[in-house]
């Protein structure tokens, strides 16, 4: 049986992005007019660079600019502010190509382009929350992800309060001189509060701009230290990685009751050293005893650790942190996974304390013998009847997939700034009252420094991760 035409069209257009990523550099019958499409587009002529567009996509046969034309063709008609028609378009990106790797930035698009609609729905009176994110960067779920998560806090606010939040937009180019073009059009548009930029340099660049205008700004992923600085108005959610060490050292000590621990660390490793410098700094402010600390040379020597101590200085310990960190996820977690088999043959080893990554490990029968604990940022309990409502809602944008971590982060952020916009007094000294904040599936509390030194901890074992109560 033949394709209906629906179908071939569908199987040319997912051919054709994946020509595409050549746009700059082959040299295609189509190439001059794409070219005279996106200067009309950059030079802000977006009706004709939306005619262009639509006819470069409907020329036959179909060319290395089909689907990109499609795209950018949605893109022309969001900026001129022709929402419906805009989202209308770029539907057909859904049912033609639901696997593209393109799929991410045509539903950020729709998923804008309804919020523009929304927005003009909203009364007068409204709360302005200002978000600056990058839409032009390498991977833009991550945006769409954050933004997700915001729109359906608002979304969900708004259905049950009097006064309504308005998100203002600003998209940062992924460059910290856009971010400051960013912060600098919402402050000007009078907003209440602003979440981001995405990036710990955007937000050192722009501090000083947020402080001086005196709006409150909540960093939601940035991690570096200093990031907060001296800036008043400046907050950051996602833990340095020495407040991680930090955290994981209270633990110990404040819920565990151990008073001498040891700390393998490799100093080479940036992380891995600034989680170990918290967790000793830590545990010596609270009159505790760091017995060793192991400096190893290489990844090679994490497997290697009961050869590099004798047992006896081992388990002279109650508890030995690990803050192991590699290149990637899937590498740390095998290094993981081979650490603990050789600490579960040790008889007697002392309760192991980690990191983040190894919640996805999976615990052998020899490192069944171990307690296991290990501090996240993030952690979602999906029973829970909040928890089930974002889900709800977040399906009513029509995202495909299921919320992830960055969705929940976006989510909890909006969540926390919302709940102290309106409640009578400078924002900046609600939210620098350090009150603890529970939120779907991220902990916040700000220190004197502004930064957040709440997180989760977790139990592992043969059965999974469970968190401590």
């Amino acid at each position: 049986m033949g394709m209906s035409y629906t179908a071939r069209r569908g199987l040319m257009l997912a051919c054709a992005l994946v020509a595409c990523a050549s746009v700059l550099y082959a040299q295609t019958p189509s190439e001059e007019r794409f070219t005279a499409a996106l200067e009309a587009f950059e030079a802000e002529a977006y009706d004709r660079a939306y005619a262009e567009f639509v006819a470069l996509y409907r020329q036959e046969p179909v060319h290395d600019h089909t689907a990109a034309a499609l795209l950018m063709a949605g893109k022309a008609l969001y900026r001129r502010g022709r929402y419906q028609e805009s989202m209308d378009l770029l539907e057909q990106f859904r049912v033609a190509l639901p696997r593209s790797r393109y799929l991410a930035e045509a539903e950020q698009v729709i998923a804008y382009a309804r919020l523009r609609l929304r927005h003009g729905e909203v009364r007068a009176g409204a709360l302005r929350l200002g978000v600056a994110l990058p839409l032009s960067v390498t991977d833009p779920s991550t945006t769409q992800a954050l933004f997700n998560g915001i729109h359906v806090a608002v979304e969900l606010h708004n259905q049950r309060s009097a006064r309504p939040v308005q998100i203002i937009f600003r998209d940062t180019h992924g460059s910290r001189n856009g971010a400051y073009d960013a912060v600098r059009a919402l402050i000007g548009q009078h907003v209440d509060a602003i979440i981001g930029p995405l990036y710990s340099g955007d937000v050192k660049r722009v501090a000083p701009v947020v402080d001086e205008a005196g709006v409150a700004m909540v960093a939601p992923l940035a991690n570096a230290a200093n990031v907060t600085g001296n800036w008043r108005h400046v907050f950051q959610v996602n833990p340095t990685f020495a407040e991680r060490g930090r955290f994981m050292a209270r633990q110990a000590i404040r819920r565990f009751g151990y008073t001498r621990l040891g700390i393998v660390s490799e100093p080479k490793v940036g992380r891995s050293e600034a989680m170990a410098r918290g967790f000793e700094e830590e545990v010596l402010a609270q009159g505790a005893e760091v017995a060793f600390h192991l400096r190893l040379d290489s990844e090679r020597d994490w497997a290697r650790i009961p050869e590099l101590m004798s047992p006896d200085t081992l388990t002279s310990v109650e508890a030995v942190y690990l803050p192991l960190h590699q290149a990637s996820t899937n590498q740390e977690i095998r290094v993981i996974e081979s650490v603990l088999t050789r600490l579960g043959r040790v008889q007697g080893a002392p309760h192991i304390l980690g990191t983040e990554s190894w919640g996805d490990v999976s615990v052998g029968s020899f490192a069944n013998r171990l307690k296991i604990s290990y501090a996240d940022v993030s952690h979602v309990r999906r029973m829970r009847p909040d928890v089930r409502a974002f889900q709800r809602q977040y399906r009513v944008l029509g995202v495909s997939g299921l919320p992830d971590r960055l969705a929940y982060v976006g989510y909890d952020v909006a969540s926390f700034l919302i709940g102290l916009m309106d409640v009578g007094e400078p924002l900046v000294d609600a939210i620098g009252r350090g009150t603890p904040y529970e939120g779907l599936g991220t902990r916040i509390q700000f220190d004197s420094q502004r930064q957040n030194t709440a997180m989760f901890l977790l139990h592992l074992d043969g059965r999974g991760s469970r968190l401590a109560r």
